[in-house]
């Protein structure tokens, strides 16, 4: 973060609710052109749709120097709105729809997908569905982040089994897991962990900010240091960004820390080749 705000050509994709767009951590958003804006106003600010997307969007654009993370406020933003406002609790959503929204943002050319969600119960026409967008997002070299889901099971939804996916569990500030997380063999082989307990971000209430913990808070975490890896090495192709972030790892169920020194110092040596 010390070393690059972001760079407008890379553009992050939120698949969220709508956010708030008057709250003063975000007046420096910078919109991929293809987005349109008034779809992504929130018309209930206190609206579980409207408080998540607005936190998550705080953690990864919100202006330096404000009380929430983030972490990419120079990379270009695009939301393609996926939770209803009228919706009460946790936002979920259906694996057709999101293979929707996923499909729409690879067509208007973002580099990174963060799902900060959870997905209903699906058949296997769905699965298939959602799967073939992942193999999209493959062949055109778009990272997809995901949060690995606050249940604190030993299981992996099949939102998060595809190879291509990166899942993300919740640590707290001195690196030990989450008794939240949700965790599984193929969360410990292709995962990362990142802070996800106590984090703060806007509230779509007031222009304050609110302290909020879950996997939805620390994916972004990871999908903003992705962005920032690739704002400073814009000649890397995304195996190579990814590659640098899930680096050498022991057999578990826990997934390592993220180690951004790391994964700068790989990429450094990678481009020098």
């Amino acid at each position: 973060m010390k070393r690059s705000e972001g760079n407008e050509d890379i553009s992050i994709c939120m698949i969220d609710g709508p956010i708030q767009f008057s709250h003063p951590s975000l007046s420096g958003l910078k919109v991929l052109k293809t987005s349109s804006v008034d779809l992504q106003r929130c018309n209930k600010s206190g609206s579980a749709a409207c408080k998540h997307g607005t936190f998550i969007a705080s953690i990864l654009f919100g202006n330096r120097g404000s009380k929430a993370i983030s972490m990419a406020p120079k990379c270009t933003f695009a939301l393609y709105p996926i939770f209803e406002e009228n919706s009460a609790g946790i936002p979920i959503t259906t694996p057709d729809i999101l293979a929707e929204k996923i499909k729409t943002a690879i067509d208007d050319g973002v580099k990174i997908i963060n799902l900060s969600l959870s997905l209903t119960s699906s058949n296997i026409i769905q699965q298939s569905v959602l799967w073939d967008i992942y193999d999209l997002a493959i062949r055109k070299g778009v990272i997809i982040v995901a949060a690995a889901g606050n249940q604190g099971e030993i299981n992996s939804s099949f939102l998060l089994t595809h190879n291509w996916i990166i899942p993300v569990i919740a640590c707290n500030k001195k690196g030990m897991v989450s008794t939240f997380s949700n965790l599984s063999p193929t969360i410990g082989k292709k995962g990362i962990m990142a802070p996800g307990i106590d984090i703060v971000g806007a509230s779509s209430q007031t222009e304050g900010f609110v302290h909020l913990s879950g996997t939805s808070y620390a994916a972004p975490i990871i999908t903003g240091t992705i962005a920032l890896l690739w704002s400073l090495f814009p000649y890397a192709k995304s195996f190579e960004i990814i590659t640098s972030v899930l680096s050498k790892r022991k057999k578990s169920i826990i997934p390592p820390l993220l180690n951004a020194e790391k994964a700068f110092n790989l990429l450094s040596n990678i481009m020098k080749k």
